[in-house]
């Protein structure tokens, strides 16, 4: 028994030091893959959106994120994985737990027949991924954009700006409240 029992020891402080490096790994794999985590929660959301779409023939108005819920099931496809305040399920009736929201404008602007590469469709609540939040537009894709960006999108009704007007994306180091520009004096 005591030679099984050293012969254990030995063979987990041999290993002790492999599992801390794979642990490691884990961990810095899952937080570079925590920043992506929310495109793929985006796309499964939006082939929901797409077939609530096509099911109901385009009559019905475009879902809430309690009928998504219901449509999947799936708690943990409203909640980004940085959100440590999110928790999945439901709050009570027809509310859900999500990191995300849906623009109150979105029902109008598909009522007008906007581009739907233009349409914002869905965001992230709060800007989780080091200051900047992604947001899926009605042809499914997925952008990530800075405070200023996501500002600009939210100023313009949600319908992303034409490719003249967008702001381009500050490395989040530069990001911040904007400085006052001085104004040049007359005669210079």
């Amino acid at each position: 028994m005591r030679i099984l029992t050293f012969s254990l020891w030995v063979l987990l402080s041999i290993g002790s030091p492999a599992v801390s490096r794979a642990e490691e790994r884990g961990r810095r794999v899952d937080v570079e893959h925590c920043g992506q985590a929310c495109e793929p929660n985006f796309e499964k959301i939006f082939e929901v959106i797409r077939r609530y779409e096509h099911h109901s023939g385009g009559i019905a108005p475009f879902p809430n994120l309690y009928t998504l819920y219901l449509l999947t099931k799936d708690p943990y496809l409203f909640i980004c994985p940085r959100d440590k305040k999110t928790k999945p399920g439901k709050a009570g009736a027809e509310v859900v737990q999500s990191s995300y929201a849906i623009p109150d404008e979105v029902a109008n602007l598909l009522a007008k027949k906007t581009e739907a590469s233009l349409v914002a469709v869905m965001f992230e609540k709060r800007g989780f991924h080091s200051g900047r939040r992604h947001v899926l537009f009605f042809d499914g894709s997925v952008e990530l954009m800075d405070a200023r960006q996501f500002n600009a999108l939210k100023e313009n009704g949600f319908v992303r700006l034409p490719p003249e007007k967008v702001i381009p994306s500050l490395p989040p180091e530069l990001e911040g409240p904007p400085r006052p520009h001085a104004k040049p004096k007359r005669g210079q």
